[in-house]
């Protein structure tokens, strides 16, 4: 690990890492999030009303929006705030074609 790895490091607070044992139920809450900015969708990926939906978090928590494994990481600044389940009638729109029809 070079210094661009401490520079770009996110991190996450101690609620964060509360949520994502509670919620998620992972250990490593570090590595969780890592994975969640890797390979976790953005809202530009969506449209329909779940979009609107993460818009709205966005909005009233003023922080961006990361969708993983069904779960919503609110990040602000860098930092990994909490995470949300998604709700239910909205759990089918991994496929952004899924949540188009809507």
């Amino acid at each position: 690990m070079g210094i661009g790895y401490i520079l770009v490091k996110k991190i996450v607070t101690k609620h964060g890492k509360k949520r994502i044992k509670g919620r998620v139920g992972v250990k490593n809450a570090d590595y969780n999030f890592r994975l969640a900015r890797i390979k976790g969708k953005r809202l530009n990926s969506f449209s329909g009303k779940f979009a609107k939906f993460l818009e709205y978090l966005e909005i009233k928590s003023k922080a961006r929006t990361i969708v993983y494994n069904n779960f919503i990481y609110i990040v602000k600044n860098g930092k990994l705030i909490t995470v949300l389940n998604v709700p239910y009638k909205y759990q089918h729109c991994k496929d952004e074609e899924k949540c188009n029809e809507e």
